[in-house]
């Protein structure tokens, strides 16, 4: 039973999971680090003393440490096969412009549950992608398969299954949000995303102001994307996903037919379904 393990480097935390390829929904989380704590080397030490794996695979959204190194160099460092994933043709957005996480959260979403959806991943910024999901054949009448580097069908495990991501949004998170405030005005208080409760208030101080007129803006925002476009099912993740979730469902009237799930490791999902190499 071959055993995967996946690397996810964001802009604050690094999450390792292992995975076996007979059951790649089966997610097992096994450490955390902090970004800015963390390299390539102590992160290849602690794995190898911890970690029993056939090959590891890596999203990382931090540039700064794919600069300067190769597969092959972290192939020596970590002691197996390793693939950095990378964004595929499967996608309607700039491939160029497109973070390599959001690529593979939508083929996560289409693996996990194979429909249309949308995909909000709350984390340092918050993201809004579009996922389509077409059964069939293409406009050429025929089964539509995956090029090198896309998810197509493997993602979903049907070869007749297209998976597109359409596009999406980017949105400031939380600490995005304070920065940008503190930049203007030193003494600005803290920011986070408020805890969930039903209706709008009118808040009476800059705290609650800020972070209710943030959390206003995010899910006001949500709920028109998903009646613009007729969205039926709808995917939370990342850090920040269950908070935002809760706090979407407590202010706004869902649909009763709309299905709202928080998949917390929808992007290692999607790792173990897209298989690319950073070329």
């Amino acid at each position: 039973m071959p055993t995967v393990a996946l690397l996810d480097i964001g802009h604050t935390r690094v999450k390792m999971a292992t995975a076996s390829t007979l059951d790649p929904f089966d997610v097992e989380r096994v450490h955390e680090w902090d970004t800015h704590g963390a390299n390539w080397d102590s992160i290849a030490a602690w794995t190898q003393q911890h970690v029993i794996a056939d090959e590891l695979r890596c999203c990382c959204v931090v540039h700064s440490w794919l600069d300067g190194t190769t597969e092959q160099a972290l192939e020596e460092l970590f002691g197996m096969p390793v693939r950095v994933m990378s964004v595929g043709e499967a996608t309607e957005y700039d491939p160029q412009q497109l973070g390599v996480d959001r690529y593979l959260l939508a083929h996560g979403a289409a693996g996990y549950y194979p429909e249309s959806a949308v995909v909000i991943s709350a984390g340092t910024t918050i993201t809004v992608d579009v996922v389509g999901v077409v059964e069939g054949e293409d406009e050429a009448g025929e089964v539509a398969t995956g090029g090198e580097g896309d998810a197509i069908g493997e993602a979903t495990g049907s070869s007749d299954v297209r998976v597109s991501h359409l596009g999406g949004w980017i949105l400031p998170g939380a600490r995005v949000v304070e920065q940008g405030y503190k930049g203007i005005t030193p003494h600005f208080p803290s920011i986070t995303l408020p805890g969930s409760h039903a209706g709008i208030s009118i808040p009476s101080n800059t705290t609650d102001a800020t972070q209710e007129g943030l959390a206003l803006m995010i899910t006001s925002i949500i709920s028109r994307i998903i009646e613009e476009f007729e969205i039926e099912v709808v995917f939370f993740t990342g850090g920040d996903g269950a908070l935002l979730r809760d706090l979407w469902e407590a202010q706004v009237d869902a649909p009763y037919d709309l299905h709202v799930e928080l998949v917390p490791d929808l992007l290692f999902y999607g790792m173990m379904g897209a298989i690319g190499s950073r070329k």
